[in-house]
């Protein structure tokens, strides 16, 4: 028998990679590590603090997979740029209706226009 590592082994602070190379473990990587990147693209499922930490390098942030409203809403609430689905039509159509139901509550005033970018 070999004693060397299953190709999914991982520990701690690793991942063995199938083909034997090593990377971090993703589960101990912040945003601040990456930085490096032009753009941040994590899965919704990441923490708050992620989210914050990650708008904080002032990188757009694309989050994927949402495909549920609960998790449409979480991306607003993080303030995300952008998102990945496997149902666009249907995310496209909630924040249609989010959108309307905003602005019936929320109308504008009269002379209101949006500011100069």
């Amino acid at each position: 028998m070999s004693s060397s590592p299953s190709p999914n082994t991982s520990t701690q602070d690793t991942i063995v990679h199938p083909n034997g190379t090593e990377r971090a473990n993703v589960v101990n990587v912040t945003a601040t590590d990456l930085t490096v990147y032009a753009m941040l693209a994590p899965s919704i499922k990441m923490e708050r603090s992620f989210f914050q930490e990650a708008k904080a390098t002032g990188k757009p942030i694309h989050s994927w997979v949402i495909d549920k409203p609960e998790e449409l809403f979480y991306a607003l609430e993080m303030g995300l740029d952008s998102i990945i689905s496997n149902v666009p039509l249907r995310m496209h159509a909630l924040l249609e209706r989010w959108k309307q139901g905003c602005r019936s509550r929320f109308p504008r005033q009269k002379g209101w226009h949006p500011p100069d970018d």
